[in-house]
This record gives C-alpha cells, sequence and structure tokens, in this order.
C-alpha cells in the first residue's frame, strides 16, 4: 500500500493551534476506507472517511520533540466482504469538537485490496509519521482503552503459543445508560471473556447490505472503549448507537 502523502484536516489544523498553547494531542483510532476522492475535492475540508470500512485502535505513540509516530496493528478480522482499500484516516480528540478527522491520506491508483478473513486472515503494522511544524515540543498521547495487541505483543505471543480465541458478539441498540461521565454504557453477555482480557483487537462485522452496514459503522463510531469483565463486556459509547452493532473480538492469552 503506498499513501504518498498524509495532509492534516482543517479541524486537525484547528487542534494544533491548541496544542502550540499548551494543550495535548490524544488520538483516538485509525481508520480504513473505500472512498473515491472526486476530482477536485478538498481533503483539508473532510470531517470523515468518504467510505470508512473498519476502524483500528492504536497501539503505540512515540514522541520526540516535534515529532511523533502513531502506530496500530491492522487485521482484516470482522471483514466479511474484500474491499479495495483507497483511505486511512487518523482521529484526534478536539477539547470543543470531540473526536475529529485529525489526518487523511488517499492511495488513488495505488489502492490494494484487503480480502476477507475467511478467505485470507491478514494482518500488519501500519504507522503514521508526524512533524509538527510551528513548535518545539508537542505532548501526544494514545486512547489506551482500546488499544491493541502491539506488533511486538503479538510476536511474543506467537513465540509463547498463545492461543487464539475469536468471539462474536452483539451490542444493542437499546439499554443503553447515561453515566456520570456524560458516556454511555451497556453491558453485554459474552461467556468465556474474563476481565484480564484486552478487548482491543474488536470490530464491526459487515453483512454485505451496503445500507446495513453503513448504519452499523456510523453507531459503531461512537464507541469510545470496551472493557472485559467475567463472561461479560461493557462498552462506552459517546451517544447511545441507534443500531444493533455485530463485532467480533480476537484476543491472544
Amino acid at each position: 500500500m503506498a499513501f504518498e502523502r498524509f495532509y492534516v484536516t482543517s479541524r486537525g489544523k484547528m487542534l494544533e493551534a491548541r496544542v502550540h498553547s499548551g494543550e495535548q494531542i490524544n488520538y483516538t483510532k485509525i481508520s480504513l476506507g473505500s472512498g473515491v476522492l472526486a476530482d477536485g475535492q478538498s481533503i483539508e475540508a473532510l470531517t470523515e472517511l468518504i467510505t470508512p470500512i473498519k476502524d483500528i485502535a492504536i497501539s503505540s505513540v512515540e514522541s520526540s520533540g516535534r515529532q511523533a509516530v502513531v502506530g496500530a496493528l491492522v487485521t482484516n478480522l470482522g471483514i466479511s466482504t474484500s474491499f479495495v482499500w483507497r483511505e486511512i484516516g487518523l482521529f484526534a480528540i478536539d477539547p470543543v469538537d470531540g473526536e475529529i478527522l485529525y489526518a487523511y491520506a488517499y492511495a488513488g491508483n495505488y489502492a490494494e485490496n484487503i480480502p476477507a478473513y475467511s478467505t485470507s486472515p491478514t494482518s500488519f503494522y501500519f504507522s503514521f509519521n508526524i512533524t509538527f511544524e510551528n513548535t518545539s515540543s508537542v505532548e501526544v498521547v494514545a486512547d489506551t482503552s482500546l488499544a491493541i495487541t502491539t506488533h511486538e505483543e503479538l510476536e511474543a505471543g506467537l513465540a509463547t503459543r498463545a492461543s487464539r480465541n475469536v468471539y462474536d458478539v452483539t451490542l444493542p441498540a437499546t439499554d443503553w445508560t447515561q453515566q456520570a461521565s456524560g458516556l454511555y454504557a451497556v453491558t453485554v453477555p459474552l461467556p468465556g471473556i474474563v476481565a484480564t482480557d484486552s478487548c482491543g483487537n474488536v470490530g464491526p462485522v459487515q453483512t454485505g447490505d451496503e445500507t446495513v452496514d453503513k448504519e452499523v459503522r456510523k453507531s459503531w463510531n461512537r464507541i469510545i472503549r470496551m472493557e472485559a469483565a467475567a463472561d461479560s463486556v461493557v462498552a462506552y459509547a459517546s451517544k447511545a448507537p441507534t443500531v444493533a452493532i455485530p463485532i467480533r473480538m480476537e484476543i491472544f492469552r
């Protein structure tokens, strides 16, 4: 996959301006998509991917001075239909506007096909290399509540023959309750899950119906984090989802 350049969006530039005033950047996720950028369409004006397919939780952030590297382990877990990977976005939390599309890249003619998981399980490590032009030191952090297994952890797990466990569960469209923090939460039974599991390597399962999948992705984008408990998972959302969200989790123990 060849993304020649990453563009900071207008909202991303506004966030950087606040960082120059002493605030930090909190990156939340990387999103993959298949959208086609129209001739003359402004990348800086984008507020979301054109056709988002899968969200990937950030697994690592390293920063030094004016530079930062944001990395994630990309997998096709939960992808039931292959797609052409043309676009990628990096999201961050703006203290005023909430989660925003911070940076965007478009592959154009260099796009590659991502196969369905059932056809060919695929994983690879992807990183954004970011240089801040107008500040001598930037503090960047990752929202690790959805942190997935890092590349090093995956290799270590394979080396020790860690068992791979896949769980399917559906987050409901009802029964979400608002917490004191302002987030909405729901607890879903999931036999076999233990409290020490990481729920990071997780994503919505496509149905193949584009209309349904689009609504599922919209609701999935509201999910902030997931936590494991004994035989259940707790999901937290910025807003209560409007449709049920079928998801699949991959856990190594």
